[in-house]
């Protein structure tokens, strides 16, 4: 079954987003992704437009999920 353009799309800023985060900020990743997968299913960016009015929603969504983590002390 062929994908839709729109899938491969949001599979490739999913992808860049996760090897960006992986690489940076490792400790974030699966809360990154989670919030990435949580904002996009309410409307994928699919253009330039999309992505910047894209970036406040998850930027919010990470946020919230950063903070509900415990802070692990030493």
């Amino acid at each position: 079954m062929a994908r839709s353009v729109k899938v491969e799309k949001v599979a490739g800023l999913s992808s860049r987003l996760g090897a960006f985060v992986a690489e940076r900020y490792p400790f974030a990743l699966d809360m990154a992704l989670e919030a990435f997968e949580a904002t996009a299913a309410k409307g994928a960016p699919s253009d330039e437009a999309g992505i910047d009015a894209f970036r406040p929603v998850f930027q919010r969504e990470l946020t919230r999920r950063l903070g509900a983590r415990p802070v692990r002390r030493r």
